[in-house]
């Protein structure tokens, strides 16, 4: 699933895997027609595949080409057709010399000469231009030179004159034979596109040898084969149907059985009918019991549902049955991933690669687990890898290889490549690509300079294949009558998230769930995590009055569970970020949803609802979000700082215990290295050569990104001195130490959200600059709700500019502090109890609306801030969290170890 940009990632189950998809024989079929032998390369089926083969690949070496569709003429044959020939008329003696001349062109081609054979054959030919077999004994002397685009001619010119009574002595079994080696021609042939509409061309021919022999069960199978090929699913899938009517089980092969049964899976699969694709798996391998590709796609099905058990089993039976099907092990190693285990997942998939080293998206998934396991430098490699061998999922490697890239600060090719993830993913919305995942997931395309309307749509499309796969019969009806009363006194409101515990959102709302005013709200906590043994994640359990647990439900189980808390409203932390439940949300287990906090951005129709403010979403941007919007009458952004670092601070470190220049102006980031664009990098490097006695300070965020970082400050010449890279900071202190700064300076295509929010409480004044989307307006935000907008840049070159004056006059930093005080002291953006009155009147406007319309999305919602500080004087929180050093985290038994905050693994959003 989609993570926040991070150290730590994870990917769209069903995009992760490698679906394998058999040729429809694993075997070249020979078909005997009366005395002459045609041998035919089966072409590979596509199905619901992340690698997406070619159907029908090109054969280069000699070997090979020796392989494709060798005919000879038995005399006995040829004797036969003479006699049909006299009865044609014609000179004697030119069909005599033609016989001879294809006997000769027979003779050659037995011997690899194929341009001896190709001679003889257009000698014959030329002789005797009315017989067909001169014409495909031509077309396989040009197929073997690679001349595909004559022989499809000669294919042509034969069938032209299939009618012609001489012509019909090998009847409808030779006739068949022959379309069905054209139709594979213009297959093998379209991907170099020799044949306009080649694919299209190629059905057609399999279609009339069908035709022609209604029980030819390769032929329906190659048919299938080329309409799966185009994306025409449905006829596909008819076609295979078609096949089972068509040809008794008993004249099949237990083989043919099955994989006929396996082409349909993969065709349900592709139209979204999970369901109808596991049942046909599950066919195919009740025929054919050693049917490990079937396995293999099984899993795949059961892992996309959260069934990651099944899934294993599935693929382990996979494995056990094939222990050299490298497809079945990359799949396993992901399987495994998602259920926690990244050090096995780092194992199989690159045992995958061993048996198969040719598998581009086996070194692409490798690449996956290797970066879960935080080995980023390895999983670059092995992207890298990926492309160098080909694949399918090419484009899918190529963004995962940019995107490390950039997360490691390098940015040698990003502009070049940006522009190229652009263009895979405008590609990936055409709608001939509606079965295919995007290459890019949500979350990590926050680290993409895409534009709005692009990254939008790509939200939208996650969201959109994943509806497919709800069955309409597990979706909740939104207005049942116990729904419906608009006097409704207590709401029933549930937070949904799989952070409830030391995730930077955690830290967010971890008093904001005991703020909420009781007699009037009930609060419901809906956990999508494992529990992680830690005091935090257990205080926030007992926060809330019902608590429910859905990490280990599918997630059919999960939303009945929670439509059994009968809430009105559901609010999701998670959006598309790490532990995300699209599954749940789209089956609609309240009528009210809410998307708010994990995933700055459009849910892309997850939610009725989007929490925002005038400034993070102005009007203006309005069209960039599928929800209707709820202002709050001040900063979207809720924090816990005042709870969670009371000031004072306890500590009041040094610049030298943290080895920072001991004089001078300090400006400071300290988000992830990630969020910097070259061209921001750029004004970084200006503001400091512009002023004196001042320096860049920056975290080691990652650790892996500083040698990089480090030449292109040497490339900008900023002199190494002054730059700071320090590691991660303690989190009991790291406000105090940030403090010991002068100036923040923020990252403008990804803003700071937490990060922006810790530095505001430091007392430091941030220069900002927003864009056109919420990811980037959390800065200006948080600002106004501070009363502190001086700062907030209008462009790069305002930024700079503002930066600039600041150092210039030690003065003007003093005041800027004096102004931060001020705001902090005198405004309510870090009163968490103040927020949480004006989060619950949004809940009643929203109800409201409902219930006098009976649907939740209608209108954008404006929550008024009038009498906003009475309102909930009754209700007095109890036991709240305060400070962190006062409360240590411990662990209970058994509990994995923990980073509080996730400073070393996650996002700061």
């Amino acid at each position: 699933h989609p993570l926040s940009p991070s150290t730590s990632f994870s990917y769209s189950s069903l995009s992760s895997f490698r679906v394998i998809s058999l040729p429809s024989s694993s075997f070249f079929l020979l078909l005997t027609v009366t005395e002459l032998h045609l041998l035919i390369l089966s072409p590979n089926a596509h199905g619901i595949s992340a690698c997406n083969h070619s159907m029908m690949k090109s054969k280069s070496s000699l070997s090979l080409a020796l392989l494709l569709l060798l005919c000879c003429l038995d005399s006995s044959v040829q004797q036969k057709k003479s006699k049909s020939k006299r009865g044609g008329g014609g000179d004697s003696g030119a069909i005599l010399k033609a016989k001879f001349a294809a006997q000769e062109g027979a003779a050659a081609l037995d011997k690899g000469n194929f341009q001896l054979a190709m001679s003889k054959y257009q000698r014959a030919v030329e002789m005797d231009p009315g017989y067909s077999d001169y014409h495909t004994q031509l077309a396989t002397a040009l197929r073997a030179m690679g001349r595909k685009d004559e022989a499809a001619r000669s294919y042509e010119a034969a069938i032209s004159m299939m009618d012609e009574p001489r012509n019909k002595a090998g009847g409808d079994q030779y006739w068949a034979a022959v379309h069905i080696n054209l139709g594979y021609l213009y297959a093998e042939g379209g991907g170099g596109g020799l044949f306009e509409g080649a694919m299209a061309l190629a059905a057609e021919k399999f279609k009339v040898a069908t035709q022609l022999i209604p029980q030819f069960g390769e032929a329906y199978t190659y048919w299938g084969n080329a309409y799966q090929e185009m994306g025409r699913w449905q006829e596909a899938l008819d076609v295979f149907m078609l096949l089972l009517e068509r040809v008794p089980a008993s004249s099949m092969e237990v083989e043919k059985q099955a994989t006929a049964h396996f082409h349909i899976a993969n065709c349900w699969g592709a139209l979204g009918k999970t369901d109808k694709s596991l049942e046909a798996y599950k066919e195919a391998t009740r025929i054919n019991p050693k049917f490990a590709a079937a396995y293999t796609n099984m899993g795949t099905i059961h892992q996309g549902r959260k069934h990651n058990e099944l899934a294993r089993e599935s693929l382990e039976l996979a494995v056990k049955i094939d222990p050299e099907l490298a497809e079945a092990y990359t799949n396993l190693g992901i399987a495994i991933q998602d259920l926690g285990d990244s050090e096995t997942a780092v194992r199989l998939t690159e045992l995958a690669i061993r048996l198969k080293p040719s598998m581009g998206a086996g070194y692409n998934n490798w690449g996956r687990a290797l970066e879960n396991s935080q080995q980023l430098e390895k999983a670059l490699e092995a992207y890298k890898l990926a492309l160098k061998h080909g694949s399918s999922s090419f484009a899918d490697a190529f963004c995962a290889k940019v995107y490390l890239e950039h997360f490691l600060c390098g940015w040698n090719t990003l502009s070049t490549d940006m522009r190229q993830v652009s263009k895979y993913l405008e590609e990936n919305l055409h709608p001939s690509q509606a079965s295919n995942e995007p290459c890019v997931q949500p979350f990590r395309a926050f680290a993409y300079p895409l534009s709005p309307i692009l990254f939008m749509n790509v939200t939208k499309k996650v969201v959109d294949q994943e509806r497919v796969r709800v069955p309409a019969k597990s979706m909740f009806k939104t207005s049942p009558a116990r729904h419906l009363d608009p006097r409704v006194d207590r709401l029933r409101v549930g937070y949904m998230s799989a952070d409830f515990g030391g995730h930077t959102v955690g830290s967010l709302i971890r008093n904001l769930l005991k703020m909420h005013n009781r007699h009037r709200v009930e609060i419901f906590g809906i956990g999508m995590m494992k529990g992680d043994g830690t005091e935090w994640n257990i205080d926030m359990q007992t926060s809330v009055d019902r608590w429910l647990n859905i990490h280990a439900m599918t997630d059919h189980a999960a939303a009945f569970a929670v439509d059994a808390l009968e809430a009105h409203i559901l609010v999701d932390l998670n959006g598309h970020s790490k532990g995300s439940r699209m599954g749940v949300l789209l089956r609609r287990p309240a009528p009210i949803l809410i998307a708010y906090l994990g995933y700055p951005s459009t849910s892309g129709g997850l939610a009725d609802f989007l929490i925002a403010d005038k400034w993070v979403a102005p009007p203006e941007t309005e069209h960039l979000y599928y929800e209707k919007l709820v202002f709050l009458p001040y900063s979207y952004f809720v924090n816990d700082h005042r709870q969670l670092y009371p000031r004072p601070f306890e500590h009041s470190p040094t610049r030298q215990e943290y080895k920072l220049p001991s004089s001078g102006i300090i400006f400071g980031n300290f988000g992830q290295l990630y969020k910097v664009e070259p061209s921001l990098f750029d004004v970084w490097v200006r503001i400091i050569k512009r002023t004196s006695n001042t320096s860049l300070w920056l975290l080691k965020f990652p650790k892996e990104a500083v040698k990089r970082l480090l030449k292109e400050a040497d490339k900008r010449g900023l002199p190494r001195d002054r730059l700071v890279l320090t590691s991660l900071l303690p989190i009991d202190s790291h406000l105090a130490i940030k403090a010991v700064a002068d100036v923040a300076l923020d990252t403008n295509m990804f803003n700071g959200h937490t990060t922006g929010a810790d530095t505001l409480w430091s007392g430091l004044p941030l220069v900002s600059l927003s864009g056109e989307q919420m990811r980037s307006r959390a800065g200006a935000s948080m600002a106004y709700a501070l009363g502190v907008t001086r700062w907030l840049a209008r462009s790069l070159e305002d930024y700079e500019e503002i930066a600039v004056r600041l150092a210039s006059k030690p003065e003007a930093i003093r005041r800027a502090k004096e102004e931060m005080e001020a705001g902090i002291r005198d405004s309510t953006f870090f009163d968490t109890a103040f927020w949480a009155k004006g989060f619950e009147r949004s809940w009643f406007l929203m109800w409201e609306a409902f219930a006098a319309e009976g649907k939740a999305q209608s209108h954008h919602l404006v929550a008024s801030r009038e009498r906003l500080e009475e309102y909930g004087s009754d209700w007095e929180p109890q036991n709240l969290m305060i400070g962190t050093s006062r409360h240590p985290r411990r662990q209970t038994p058994g509990g994995p170890k923990h980073d509080p905050l996730g400073l070393s693994e996650q996002d700061d959003a």
